[in-house]
């Protein structure tokens, strides 16, 4: 599964694409989303959250970590990934708040990015790269 990832992150697309996913999905109004269902399994948000912001961390460090011009630097990078993660998913709650219709701020949401940034930024981080 590794391997495939590598594979597809060889290419900037995959890192980018994913990352305007999630903001695309995080800019939806709130009434874009059925009521019911698997809806309302309690804290799907967050699951999502994590997913989002998990695979942000994912693929820009497996995208960076097959170049050979940051390796020397590589914690900085995975560090500057993880800062970066965690910043948009808090300018993200803002936005959600100021902009998009029946979008509310939500504190769980700005810790369930957070957790899965730190957490696949600590993988990446002491992963030897190479």
């Amino acid at each position: 599964m590794l391997a495939l990832l590598k594979k597809l992150t060889s290419h900037i697309i995959i890192p980018i694409s994913w990352t305007l996913f999630t903001i695309i999905l995080l800019c939806l109004p709130g009434s874009t989303f059925p009521g019911g269902g698997f809806f309302n399994i309690p804290h799907l948000d967050k699951v999502v959250h994590v997913i989002l912001f998990g695979g942000i961390v994912i693929f820009w460090s497996l995208y960076y970590l097959q170049k050979n011009t940051i390796m020397k630097n590589w914690h900085t990078t995975v560090v500057c990934i993880g800062i970066c993660a965690i910043t948009l998913g808090i300018c993200m709650e803002y936005i959600q708040f100021n902009y998009i219709p029946n979008r509310a701020f939500d504190k769980g949401d700005i810790i369930a990015n957070s957790v899965s940034a730190i957490v696949f930024g600590l993988f990446f981080y002491f992963k030897r790269p190479g």
